[in-house]
């Protein structure tokens, strides 16, 4: 077996469908969480609530599924910090397998960060107009000014924000899956494995 043939099967261990039928779990492990908390909001009268937690739900089922594909890596869960630049705080950071933070943080040196990742776990509050502008502050320019890849991945977008979202940032967006008002997101194919993939890679290029 050549070697291009050999990185692909270490990247994608699993079918396509496979990735799909994982996809889809995350997707109702977070519509449990959001129901639950949608439903005890609307019994107390409460019109906000919920979001930071459901926001930390997102990031832990991110990490727990992640895991199991990129095992030689450990996922920071947020809030997280990198060293000299703790001004910043990431939903997620994945670092090497043996990386130690700072005394008393959550903080770690850059050069053990293997990635940030921006987690959505109900998409972008913003006008739509401020979309790109938003993006690029939170993910372009910091990972300029980390010199660290930055990911955005988001559990459920907007229709009509997906195509913003992909033109402010390319490859760099992983959307899985479309809102469809009250029913069950619509999960968009391939999403996962294309996230999956793209740690793993990174993971190789430090590597080299």
């Amino acid at each position: 077996m050549d070697e291009v043939h050999r990185k692909k099967e270490l990247r994608c261990p699993l079918a396509n469908d496979d990735y799909d039928s994982e996809q889809r779990d995350m997707i109702s492990e977070r519509e449990i969480w959001g129901k639950k908390i949608k439903n005890r909001k609307g019994e107390l009268g409460l019109r906000r609530g919920g979001t930071k937690f459901l926001g930390d739900v997102a990031v832990r089922i991110l990490a727990h599924h992640l895991e199991r594909h990129v095992p030689n890596l450990r996922f920071v869960r947020g809030p997280a910090f990198v060293l000299d630049a703790e001004e910043s705080e990431f939903d997620l950071l994945i670092v090497d397998k043996d990386a130690t933070g700072a005394k008393f943080t959550n903080a770690f040196p850059r050069s053990e960060v293997c990635s940030i990742v921006e987690v959505k776990g109900v998409g972008l509050i913003c006008k739509k107009l401020d979309v790109e502008t938003r993006l690029k502050k939170a993910i372009s320019e910091t990972s300029k000014r980390l010199g660290l890849p930055v990911l955005y991945l988001s559990f459920i977008e907007s229709k009509s924000y997906i195509e913003e979202v992909r033109k402010a940032l390319g490859n760099n967006a992983f959307i899985l899956a479309r809102a469809k008002g009250t029913n069950f997101p619509e999960p968009l194919a391939g999403e996962w494995k294309r996230f999956v993939v793209r740690v793993s890679e990174l993971l190789e290029s430090r590597n080299k």
